[in-house]
This record gives structure tokens, sequence and C-alpha cells, in this order.
């Protein structure tokens, strides 16, 4: 796995809308609170753009991405919001773009597709973490900038409040860690760009799916092979409350024989812990330990 440069206070973060248009009062107190830590800003040329429920075409949108990849001022690259479109620029996507000087980008949500293209594609670490409209400005706490902030700076291990987490299945496990939103996972499921998550440790989250449909694409995942050789489970579900989402997740991964956590504050959730993707991760739920390191 390649890793970025470290991103610190100073540097010039180049926002884009890969996906859906987003709220501009809300993306305006993202990027004050984006600004107060100190960071730079650069928007992309098309970023305010619309077409229906996209931020713009694909062609500009595409565009903002790869200008903003070869800007050599620009240090880390954040998304304005998730919602749906960035499936549609994979096709157009080559990896020596990306190979050539990587950068950190930072999104969640849809933008899954992405962080699973330069993961598995162009081996390169990305942040799954908070977006600028709504994730910095009406987060409860300061949470979701200061575990960004610490992760942007690329820590040789960072380690993670395991407390508060609840156990499904019991074990210790360790691999790289790779996820994200679980319906765009399984979208992608017959595409060359289906993620192989043998040996890995896969974090799972959404929202506005009820158990059913949870169940559904679990099983989709299941039936595709994708939890036979996996080394560990964070799940995230945002609708349940948390003994809800532990005991269906216990009821579906029942003697999986690797560890399985749930309750883990990330994605949709507020506050939004954010996670490195292609860092190596243990979880050892005897010790209640999650860290996370570099790893060549």
């Amino acid at each position: 796995m390649r890793f970025s440069e470290p991103v610190t206070s100073g540097d010039i973060l180049g926002i884009i809308a890969p996906a859906s248009p987003f709220d501009v009062e809300k993306y305006q107190l993202g990027i004050a609170v984006l600004k107060e830590a100190g960071f730079e800003i650069k928007e992309g040329r098309n970023l305010f753009q619309k077409k229906g429920y996209l931020a713009g075409t694909v062609k500009e949108r595409l565009y903002d991405l790869l200008e903003m990849y070869n800007d050599p001022q620009i240090k880390g690259i954040i998304a304005a919001r998730g919602g749906y479109g960035t499936m549609q620029l994979l096709s157009y996507l080559r990896i020596e773009d990306f190979e050539k000087k990587p950068k950190l980008f930072i999104g969640s949500s849809d933008l899954t597709a992405l962080h699973l293209f330069l993961n598995f594609k162009a081996g390169i670490a990305s942040i799954y973490g908070p977006m600028v409209d709504g994730d910095f400005g009406v987060a409860a706490d300061e949470t979701n900038m200061r575990v960004l902030r610490e992760l942007m700076e690329l820590p040789e291990e960072y380690e993670y409040p395991a407390g508060d987490l609840l156990v499904a299945e019991q074990g210790e496990g360790e691999g790289i860690l790779v996820g994200g939103c679980l319906s765009i996972i399984v979208s992608l499921l017959g595409t060359p760009f289906e993620p192989d998550f043998n040996g890995k440790v896969i974090f799972l989250e959404d929202i506005n799916e009820p158990p059913y449909r949870w169940d559904r694409m679990l099983t989709q995942l299941k039936l595709a092979g994708k939890f036979d050789n996996v080394k560990g489970l964070i799940i995230s579900i945002a609708d349940f409350t948390p003994y809800e989402a532990n005991g269906f997740i216990s009821d579906f991964f029942r003697g999986i024989n690797v560890p399985v956590v749930t309750g883990f504050p990330a994605g949709h959730t507020v506050p939004s812990f954010s996670l490195p993707l292609g860092y190596m991760a243990k979880i050892d739920t005897y010790s209640r330990v999650f860290k996370v390191w570099k790893s060549s």
C-alpha cells in the first residue's frame, strides 16, 4: 500500500463534489471549520454545478477530481458531500493518474466507490471520514475534526477507544483495513471494481436501510464468498439502537470465528471517527483493542 504525504494545518485542501449536489449553507459552515483548523481551501471549478440529482455531468465531476490530483499545490482532497454518482466516474479513471503522486483523499458514504478504486486498483491509502456539507458544522462536538486531523498526519500507529464497542463475535484478528458504505460495496459486485476481502479487516456502515435490507445485502456478500476469509468485521448501523444492531449482527455472523464488533462511530454517525483505509488493523475483543498502523 502506498501513502500520500501527511497533511497538516497550513496545507491546501481541494474540495470536489463527485456525487450529489450539496446544501450551500451547511457547506459554508463546514468550510469555516476547516479554515479555523488552519487549512487553506481551493474549490473545484465545477463544484457548484447541478444536473438533476448529480453535482454536474460526469465530465465536470471527473475534471475536478483529476485537476486536484494534478495540482502540485493541493496536499489533500475532501468531498463536499456523498449522495449518489461517484460510481459513474469509475470506468473513466486510470490508475497512472493517481500513482504519479498519491494524495490523501477524504470522504465517506457514496465516496466508497472512489476509496475502493484507490485502495484496490491504485494501491493507495485513503481516509474514510467526514465531508464538508454537514459533517463538520453540525457535529455535536469537535470529535470529527480532532480525529481527522490526527489521521491526516498519517501517524505510524493510532489506537481507538474501544471501551464502548459491543462484541457480536469474540476473537482476535488483523489485516488491511478496507470497506465503507454497504450499499455501494454490494452495487459493485460483478464489476471490475468488486473488492477482494480475502485476509482483510472489513468496515461496513450505512444509513436509511431497515433490517431486512441489511440482511439482504449482507446475505449477498455472504453468498458471493466475501466473508469466507476475512480477519475481522467492524459494523456501524446508524438507524439501529446499539443493542438492536449488536443483536442483529450477532445473529447474522454467529460462528464466523473472527472478531465482529458493532457500535463503532463512523460513517453516518454523529460524532464520526475517521478511518485510514489501507492501514493494517487489529481487533482484539478479549483485550478490548482496536488499533491501526502503517505497513508496506
